[in-house]
């Protein structure tokens, strides 16, 4: 009995509590006084495969029980235990019975065979049931392995399973695939050892919090290894965690565009922000979201055969101005094509592709591989302009990708759309406002339908009433016509009105201003129809002639005083001018002609110093043209008030153009005039003089790009010249800076400017200047 409570204190240690249905002592004690050795050897802790216990009951043959333990993961009251099967009994040699007389050994022998096969007989039936259960039990436990194996591979998540020391004792397909790493990798790996990255960060944070509260969790988080956003759930166990995560990149994506597209239609609903800055924005949006991205936005010209540079931050600028004017066709590239076909187009590779045979080697310089654009269509499918992608590495769109472009192509239609909608209404409300100003009128618009006026800003200031209901009534009008024209004036209106005239309507009558005064008013409108040549409305403006009439006789009396006034004044200045021109003439320039006169002669007849002095005459009339110069310097203003700041430097450019000397672009960015003062305006241009002098003589240069561009906030000014000359060494010049580079410096720190200037032998040189516009 002794081991046999060993025996069962080994069982119960290993969570062993079913044998038969019965415990294991309450079973050795049905059997009776036992005298069996285990035919092995325990510590208490290692369970072997088998159990062979030999027994003496007494008055029977011994025999031998062999157990064979099989985990058992169904059982209710003890998950994980374990049951005893495959049960076998071998009988012992029948040494009693040979030590018995014949007849009483043969009695005993039959009764002992009786017994025996009874006994064999039970335990044979014992073995089927115990078989049969096994059996069953083994394909129970086939069954659910399958069924936990299928159950794992059918989760569409990535799943692991960490115990509580956060060793990773499971990894699943589907977190092999989004992370890359194998299972074979992981098993048995400390998950922040594996993972050093994720230490310190909401994963190990929520992670830690999860196992040592008991509580799930839920968090995203953006993993840089594996370039995803992954949406993390984690559930405590007795064993430790059980981890659920899966990819959702495209989500948290279309949730980031969704977002950006909000914040850019806020910025086209402000009137105040420009287009470009509108787009500029929605570009770097879509470039942060998507970094592979390089995109780009290009309109069609008013010429409708040439694309415009609107927005591109990423790209080079040298490689956006190079395509700037470029025509659309056929083949030409992904954007011009794009337009010209009003269609989709995708370049998988520009280094092969023929739509790019023109223009790949400016793309590839730049490292840029492959191109999609999508033109961008007004409603009446005219071109507007192309939404374009750039990458670095030949390929083509994954369907995500198309949804992106096409999200953002449509954007941009919006914005160009809006854009054109508010600068044709800007446009026509000025015309609107200029031409009420130039004409003084009071514009008016009849609904007769409703016996309705709408009276413009005019006619209250003209006539001074308040917009008030009863002004706008028909009747209104009627009783403060002076009584004397109004039914001259009803009469011919309602004959206009009744002949559906197509013409105008014009009328001259007193009316009675809110003063109790009279004014002479000049009225003109016509008529608006609608269905079926309906008379709808009628529109038209009044003109207080007062004043007009008043004046022309006081002209009549003045007009001969004024013209003899403005006759002598016009003699008394051109008398003034002649003298002034005279005496700079005299005084200066006839002595500088006189003396070269006087060389001249003396060069016919003295040979000797004849080229010397025909030297000098040249001086000297160098000279007298630089004077003359000067003269009409004094009489013609700076272009820089008049034309403006990029009208003078267009002249400028054009200027340098016509000697062939070198090739110009000038690329304006931003309404300079607007925001700049004379005097800011002076000193850009005189930089740029100064600059473009000093690229012409010391260059060498082929090439002259300015860039002149005014910050989205407005606040600063910066102006970039580049040349592709010979360049220099910048260091080397030290404070022997020219004359021309001093003046650049010194008009730039009048107004608080920066000079920057970035060269290089054989590579050109570049001079960059940033002002603050106060």
């Amino acid at each position: 009995m002794a081991v046999c409570t060993r025996f069962n204190t080994l069982l119960q240690k290993k969570n062993i509590d079913k044998f038969l249905d019965e415990n294991v002592l309450d079973l050795f004690h049905q059997i009776g006084a036992l005298d069996g050795t285990p035919s092995f050897h325990f510590t208490g802790s290692i369970i072997p495969r088998s159990f062979d216990l030999s027994l003496n009951p007494q008055g029977r043959r011994p025999f031998i029980i062999r157990w064979t333990p099989a985990p058992c993961p169904f059982l209710e009251e003890n998950p994980g235990g374990w049951q005893f099967t495959g049960i076998k009994i071998y009988i012992d040699a029948l040494k009693s019975m040979e030590a018995q007389p014949d007849g009483a050994g043969h009695r005993q022998k039959e009764d002992e065979l009786r017994y025996q096969t009874k006994l064999v007989r039970l335990a044979q039936e014992e073995i089927v049931r115990i078989k049969r259960d096994h059996k069953k039990s083994e394909e129970q436990l086939r069954q659910y392995s399958e069924q936990i194996i299928n159950i794992l591979g059918s989760i569409t998540d990535g799943f692991f399973v960490l115990d509580k020391s956060f060793r990773v004792t499971l990894w699943n397909h589907e977190a092999e695939r989004i992370t890359g790493l194998s299972s074979a990798e992981m098993l048995g790996n400390n998950l922040w050892e594996k993972l050093p990255e994720l230490v310190d960060t909401e994963t190990f944070k929520s992670l830690q919090r999860s196992l040592k509260k008991k509580a799930t969790v839920s968090f995203e988080q953006y993993n840089e290894r594996f370039d995803r956003w992954l949406e993390v759930t984690a559930y405590p166990s007795a064993q430790g965690l059980f981890v659920y995560f899966k990819n959702v990149t495209v989500r948290k994506k279309q949730e980031a565009m969704l977002e950006l597209e909000k914040k850019v239609l806020e910025l086209n609903s402000n009137k105040k922000t420009s287009v470009q800055t509108i787009v500029n924005y929605f570009l770097k949006g879509v470039e942060k979201i998507f970094p592979e991205m390089y995109c780009s936005v290009l309109t069609l010209d008013v010429d409708g055969i040439s694309v415009r540079h609107l927005s591109a931050p990423r790209l080079p600028a040298i490689y956006s101005h190079a395509i700037d004017g470029l025509p659309i066709g056929p083949q030409t590239g992904s954007c011009g094509t794009a337009m010209y076909r009003k269609e989709k187009v995708i370049v998988h590779d520009i280094a092969t592709d023929p739509l790019w045979a023109n223009a790949k080697e400016l793309a590839m310089q730049f490292g840029l591989r492959a191109s999609w654009s999508i033109p961008v269509l007004n409603a009446k499918g005219g071109v507007l302009g192309a939404f374009a992608t750039y990458y670095k590495t030949p390929r083509s769109p994954e369907k995500v990708e198309q949804d992106v472009i096409e999200r953002a192509a449509n954007l941009i239609r919006i914005i160009l759309v809006n854009n054109l909608a508010e600068e044709e209404l800007k446009i026509s409300n000025e015309r609107y406002m200029l031409a009420t100003k130039a004409t003084n009128d009071a514009i008016w618009d009849w609904d007769i339908v409703a016996e309705l006026y709408f009276w413009g800003e005019g006619f209250y200031d003209q006539f001074g009433y308040k917009p008030v209901p009863k002004v706008r009534t028909r009747k209104f009008w009627e009783m403060h016509i002076h009584s004397d024209d109004r039914a001259r004036v009803l009469k011919n209106m309602e004959k206009f009105i009744q002949k559906k005239d197509k013409g105008l309507w014009l009328e001259e009558y007193r009316f009675r201003r809110s003063d109790g005064k009279y004014a002479l008013i000049s009225d003109k409108g016509f008529l608006v129809f609608g269905k079926e040549n309906k008379v709808m409305r009628m529109v038209g403006s009044m003109q207080d002639i007062t004043e007009k009439r008043e004046m022309e006789k006081r002209l009549l009396k003045q007009e001969l005083n004024k013209q003899k006034l403005i006759a002598q004044a016009m003699v008394d200045a051109q008398e003034k001018e002649r003298a002034e021109i005279g005496k700079e003439l005299h005084d200066n320039i006839n002595q500088i002609l006189s003396t070269t006169k006087l060389y001249l002669e003396l060069a016919r007849n003295d040979h000797k110093e004849r080229m010397n002095l025909i030297g000098r005459s040249a001086e000297n009339i160098q000279e007298a043209i630089q004077e003359i110069r000067n003269i009409s310097r004094s009489l013609v203003p700076s272009s820089i008030g008049d034309l403006g700041l990029l009208d003078s430097i267009s002249d400028l450019v054009e200027s340098i153009r016509t000697t062939r000397a070198i090739h110009v672009e000038f690329y304006p960015v931003g309404r300079f005039d607007e925001k700049l003062s004379d005097k800011e305006k002076l000193m850009l241009f005189r930089i740029i003089q100064e600059q473009v002098n000093n690229v012409l003589k010391h260059s060498e240069a082929r090439n002259l790009i300015i860039e002149l561009s005014l910050e989205e906030t407005g606040t600063r000014i910066e102006l970039n010249i580049t040349d592709d000359g010979k360049g220099f060494n910048p260091g080397k010049i030290g404070n022997k800076k020219g004359l021309g580079l001093s003046n650049i410096m010194s008009r730039a720190g009048l107004f608080g400017g920066k000079v920057t200037l970035v060269s290089s032998p054989g590579e050109g040189c570049k001079l960059r200047v940033q002002v603050p516009v106060l």
